[in-house]
């Protein structure tokens, strides 16, 4: 009994704890861009686009699929109509009647059902290219989604980034602070044996509290970017803030064309779709051939016909009533044929038109040919530029931290004063913060150079 309940107890606490270990679990950089991948609303509604083209693929299609109708009608008929009988004789009978003419009036309820079938069998070659003009549509639509994610993934990665380096703020305000509080106990010494002024005492005190100013900036800082990962990715805060970014150089590939880039990928789709609406456009003047088949069902209730004058036979007008009067069934089958020899010329408008969009496209494509390897030149420049000051930076850092640790040796045995220590400081603060700027540039450069080159993955970056 004592082992189920501690078995039981087991399970309980599992279920308890395990969801809040893994809610305290900290996401990865692929989690983050696949979580904003899947929220993102305009993606979203692109790939529902494309769907919306799945739909209309299918319509076309549909196009040699049977078409099936049924219909009924009832209502009341009213008729008049005169009728002329020509002259008649029996000789034989001694029988003659002269022409005659009468008027008559029919009345009568009607009722109608009509069941018809029909299928086209030949369309003349315009539903097969129109088929493939909305498949190459569809294919655009697909590739620019791409390009989209690119877009996606380059936002997140910079508020991601932006972690880095406000982290790397953070270390440096650290060793500031590290560095202040070191050099303030050295100077209440000097202070309190008159070696340096009160003046001096507080410049240091002032870089102190400024630093504390500096450290409340990024704490703010901080989280306006963990709401902007939380917005983008729906990531729970509390995940998002054991975020622990380390800002590191990517390392792109040169691309010598552009021929990945979703944008001119699309282009060359759309061509392609106009040079199938041009290929259905030609096929106005072709026959188009289909076969049909009804059954249908005709009859005439409380039907009353009426003569105004005297019939010649009887000598009296007619006035015949009828309960039902119907025909069933009504059967027609065939094969049609639909030939536009000639539409008003809205066919051949149609070819003129046609022609012009494709001659568009191209054009379209050739400027973005164009645009595109002059802007994969300039972000390779970019990225190069980038690469350089990043290397300066690291030098600039590395002459500001040896100046640093000789100015606080200096100021230890009074060579230089507080000015001269707080100018070191502060000069080591700005360089560590432009080596920073310049690592998350140089990321940027990258991401900047492989969305140009179109081959911006969360494989290259995600890890």
């Amino acid at each position: 009994m004592k082992q189920n309940r501690w078995k039981v107890g087991l399970i309980v606490m599992q279920v308890l704890i395990l969801p809040q270990a893994f809610s305290q679990t900290t996401p990865s950089l692929k989690e983050i861009l696949d979580s904003a991948l899947v929220i993102d609303h305009t993606l979203q509604n692109s790939e529902l686009s494309v769907e919306l083209s799945k739909i209309d693929q299918e319509r076309i299609k549909d196009a040699y699929m049977p078409r099936v109708e049924i219909d009924a009608k009832g209502g009341y008929l009213y008729s008049a109509f005169n009728l002329t009988s020509p002259a008649f004789a029996l000789p034989s009978l001694g029988l003659a009647l002269p022409e005659h003419t009468n008027n008559y009036q029919l009345s009568s309820f009607v009722v109608t059902t009509n069941a018809k079938a029909s299928i086209l069998l030949y369309g003349g070659g315009e539903v097969s290219n129109l088929k493939k003009a909305n498949q190459a549509k569809i294919n655009a639509q697909t590739v620019m989604l791409e390009k989209d994610k690119q877009e996606i993934m380059s936002q997140t990665l910079t508020a991601y980034d932006q972690l880095g380096m406000l982290k790397e703020v953070k270390k440096v305000l650290d060793g500031a602070e590290k560095r202040l509080e070191e050099n303030k106990l050295t100077a209440e010494k000097a202070f309190s044996y008159g070696i340096i002024t009160s003046y001096e005492l507080k410049k240091i005190e002032l870089a102190q509290s400024q630093l504390q100013a500096k450290q409340r900036e990024y704490e703010g800082k901080r989280r306006l970017v963990l709401l902007q990962l939380h917005v983008l990715t729906h990531i729970e805060m509390n995940r998002l803030e054991l975020l622990d970014v380390n800002l590191a150089t990517i390392a792109a590939e040169k691309q010598q064309s552009v021929t990945n880039k979703p944008e001119l990928q699309a282009l060359n789709y759309s061509i392609e779709a106009y040079q199938y609406k041009l290929k259905a456009a030609k096929t106005w003047w072709i026959p188009k051939v289909g076969a049909s088949a009804s059954l249908g069902y005709a009859g005439l209730l409380n039907g009353n016909i009426q003569s105004k004058d005297p019939m010649m036979l009887t000598g009296q007008p007619l006035d015949y009533r009828f309960n039902n009067l119907n025909v069933f069934p009504l059967v027609n089958a065939g094969i049609g044929l639909k030939w536009n020899v000639f539409d008003g010329r809205e066919g051949i408008s149609s070819v003129k038109k046609a022609k012009i969009d494709l001659k568009i496209a191209q054009n379209n494509q050739q400027d973005a040919q164009e645009k595109l390897d002059l802007n994969l030149q300039k972000t390779e420049i970019e990225m190069q530029i980038s690469e350089d000051q990043l290397a300066e930076k690291d030098k600039s850092r590395e002459i500001a931290r040896n100046a640093m640790n000789q100015a606080s040796e200096e100021f230890k045995i009074g060579l230089i004063k507080s000015t001269q220590l707080i100018e070191a400081e502060n000069d080591l603060q700005q360089a560590e913060m432009e080596y920073a700027q310049a690592i998350f540039n140089q990321r940027r450069a990258s991401v900047t150079y492989m969305k140009a080159a179109g081959n911006l993955t969360i494989e290259k970056i995600g890890k």
